[in-house]
Order: C-alpha cells, then structure tokens, then sequence
C-alpha cells in the first residue's frame, strides 16, 4: 500500500455504507400499473440502469418507505445472482429521474456515506479489472448459478482518494467514456450499413439474373430437400457421429467451433450424410439461413432442425444460396414461415420458395462478382466489429488508469481519506451516551466473589470461581 497516491487508502465497501439491504419479494409482480413499481433484475447493467424495465408491486408507497424498500437518488444496486459470474455483483446507481421505485430480493441496495463516498465514483470503480476479479473470486456458484452475499459485497476493497478527487475522476471518466460511446455508437450504425449494402447487393444480383434470361422457378424443381436426424438420444444407438446443428449454420458459413456427436447406425449415417456442396438450410430460429457444406469432415450428419437441399444438375449450390438469401432478406419468404412468435420454414413451404436460376455460367460469373463485392462488405463489417471492441478495451484501460490514481492530478490540498474516516470515527464515538462512573466501593462489591445463601441460617460461602 506505501505505493498509493497521496491521500488515497483502501477501503472495503463496507467501510464507507450506511446501509447494506436486499431488496422485496414480490410473488407476482404485475406488468399493468398497480403500486409502486419494482425493478426487474435484468434493469441492472454493468454501469446503467434501464428504469423502464419495470413491473408493479400493488403496494402503496408509505408501506414500502416504512420497510425501508424505497429507492432513493445515489443509491447503488447490484445483482445478487445470474446464470453468467461475469454478470454478478454489475452495479448501477440509481439517478434523479428515477422517480417512485422500490427492488426485487435478487438485488441488493448499499446506500453510501456521501460525506466519504462519491456514488458514482463507487458504480465506475466496480466495473474496473481491480474490483471485477475480487468480485468474481468471492462469488460463489451453485447449480449452475452463480452468486454473491451482502456480505461478500461489503469485503470487496476499494481504493478511495479524497472525495474531491473522487469528484473529479468522475468527471473525467465520464467526458472520455461519452466519446468512446459515441464511437462505438457511430461503429454499430455503420456496421448495418454494411448488412443493408449486402442486401441492396443480392437484389441487384436477382436482377441481373432476370435480365440474363434467368428463369423463376421453386427450390422443390430444381433441388432435392430433406430434414435431419430427430434426436433422441433415450433411443438413439450405433456409432458415435458428428452432426451439424441449427446454431452451425450461418449467413455463408459453417461455424465448426462446437460440434456435437449423436450415436447413428450405419443405415442412419448414410442416410443423414451430407456431401460437398450440399446446401443447408435452417428451419428455425432464423428460418432460411443457409450455407453450403464444404466436406471438411467426413461422416459429418445434420439434425431435424436443418432442411438439407441437394441441387439438381444446371445449378450452382452457392448461387441457390445466394438466391436464397435474397429471398430471405428482402422478405419473400415471409408469407411462407409458419408460427406467430417463433418463425419456422417447414419443407414443403422451402419447397415452395421462388428463385431465379439463369445460365450456369451466368451463375458463374454472378457468384465470382458477389464474391468480390463480398470480400470488400466483410472487411468492412469486420473493421466496425474491431473499432467496437476496441471501445471496450479502451474502457477497462481508462478504468484502470483512473483507479489507481493516474487519470487526474492530485490535489494535495484534499482531506486525505484515512484523517477522514478517523475524524467520522471520533465524531460518531462523542455523540454515543457517556456511561455512568461507578464507586469505588461498587467497583470493590462487583470484584468480589459471589456468594450463595444458604438454609434457615441465612449464612454467606463464597462461590467457587
């Protein structure tokens, strides 16, 4: 610690809270407005608080602020649990605007000593590296859900300056983290820029396919379809096989990073082999989703949630493909999905979808264009992913520069925090009641050894001690 700017020490949070509170129990929160609303838990993110994200109690607000359950402006919540121990522990501090509120018993409220703490200053040093690995390392999982106690919470250490430093650091944090928002905000925009230009470009692929002489036809003409494996792994026997799921195929792509493996037997595994060039298509989640297989793996099968389409001679898997998504993302198929919350294309609705197919080498040469087109969009759409990651990166290092006091100069005028806290202490120990001060004849009585009456003759043995 000797290496500490000046003025600085290192507290717990439970050094500098007041109060330290899970939230209420509500059975069933309601979604009309009846009560005092009630955050949700996913209302808390790491650094914000999404405030109409909200339920309803059906309780009045003086029976709440009586239990003490209200929120008030300053106060921080943090996640006691989530399914991911990167998510437990987020903090956000509830602002001006946050109006009547109260919070769920999976969160947790600590309301800080403004006289030491800055709130917000407290909110951004728990989203720094110092402070994430400590919480990560005091969560505790259990069945697969991960969590942390109040009490966890008020062991995890801080380092605090003066809190007109604290002040400033979070004046500072907050001007650098408003222009990396804004980067990353203008990334994001621009990377649907580059998803609405490859749409903009299959279209223009289908109409210069129709100005070639490119006739419309049904993918059940000019392709052979059929659904995978149904698993059911109760039943299922025979070798060990590996298979392509939904969540493999992507837009031009198979992902291969996580391939599962389902026991076929051997009429099973020709039947569910998938050849190169095969074309698969996901039937739900995002219904049309396709890619073509490239027979990297061999034995490689596919599961009931993928349509696979063989295609008949005269054309081109990937140029199906393409035709395919065109179809999708212009919204040409979406008379064909079934379902009204969760999408699905059934076969005989694939079957049903229109594509152009011109010349083979038409084909040909429109996939070589796409191709190239393609090349330019993806190093695009690539380049607003890094500039978004990066954003990130550049928080952590700001977070980090700012909590270990390289951020802002020091002020060596700012009350160090270690006086401060004595000062409270010594504030706090003189307005406690002041104990009487006994006799020194009490003082005698009281050090004696006790002593026992006995029978009819009222006579005093001392106790042994």
């Amino acid at each position: 610690m000797t290496d500490l700017p000046h003025g600085w020490t290192q507290v717990k949070l439970g050094d500098v809270a007041l109060s330290v509170k899970n939230g209420i129990f509500v059975s069933r929160p309601g979604a009309e407005p009846d009560g005092v609303p009630i955050l949700r838990i996913s209302a808390v993110r790491s650094g914000s608080l999404q405030l109409e994200d909200v339920r309803y109690t059906g309780m009045d607000r003086d029976s709440l602020a009586q239990s003490d359950a209200l929120l008030t402006s300053g106060d921080l919540l943090f996640t006691r649990y989530n399914g991911n121990i990167d998510f437990v522990g987020a903090c956000a501090v509830v602002p001006d605007t946050a109006g009547i509120l109260t919070y769920p018993d999976k969160l947790i409220r600590v309301r800080v000593d403004v006289t030491i703490a800055d709130p917000s200053y407290i909110g951004y040093a728990f989203e720094s590296p110092q402070v994430r690995s400590f919480v990560r390392a005091v969560a505790r999982t259990t069945a697969g859900q991960a969590g942390i106690s109040g009490s966890s919470l008020k062991s995890v250490p801080i380092l605090l300056p003066p809190l007109v430093e604290q002040r400033r650091i979070v004046t500072a944090i907050e001007e650098v983290m408003s222009r990396l928002v804004a980067g990353k905000d203008s990334a994001i925009a621009a990377e649907v820029r580059t998803a609405l230009l490859r749409r903009a470009h299959l279209r223009h692929l289908r109409d210069r396919a129709v100005a070639t002489g490119g006739t419309i036809a049904q993918v059940g003409e000019v392709a052979d379809t059929s659904l995978g494996k149904m698993l059911d792994f109760a039943k299922n026997q025979g070798d060990p096989t590996p298979y392509l799921r939904n969540i493999n195929v992507r837009w031009g792509r198979i992902d291969m990073t996580q391939i599962a493996t389902v026991p076929l037997s051997s009429d099973e595994r020709r039947r569910f082999n998938l050849c190169p060039g095969d074309l698969l298509v996901c039937e739900g989640g995002e219904p049309g989703r396709c890619a073509v297989w490239d027979g990297s793996v061999a034995d490689m099968a596919y599961q009931k949630a993928l349509h696979r389409v063989r295609v008949k001679s005269g054309v081109e898997s990937r140029w199906l493909a393409l035709a395919l998504e065109e179809a999708v993302r212009n919204g040409r198929t979406a008379q064909l999905e079934t379902g009204s919350t969760i999408k699905h294309l059934p076969q005989e609705k694939l079957r049903q979808v229109e594509v152009v197919i011109p010349d083979n080498q038409v084909q040909r040469n429109l996939i070589e264009e796409f191709e190239f087109i393609e090349s330019g969009i993806s190093m695009a759409a690539k380049a607003c992913r890094e500039v978004q990651s990066r954003s990130e990166v550049l928080k952590q290092v700001l977070l980090e520069e700012a909590f270990a006091g390289r951020l802002v100069p020091q002020d060596p005028k700012g009350e160090p925090v270690l006086e401060l806290l004595a000062r409270i202490q010594a504030q706090k120990t003189a307005a406690l009641p002041k104990q009487k001060t006994r006799s020194r004849r009490t003082q005698k009585e009281l050090a004696a050894p006790p002593t026992r009456v006995t029978g009819d003759d009222y006579q005093q043995e001392a106790l042994p001690l």
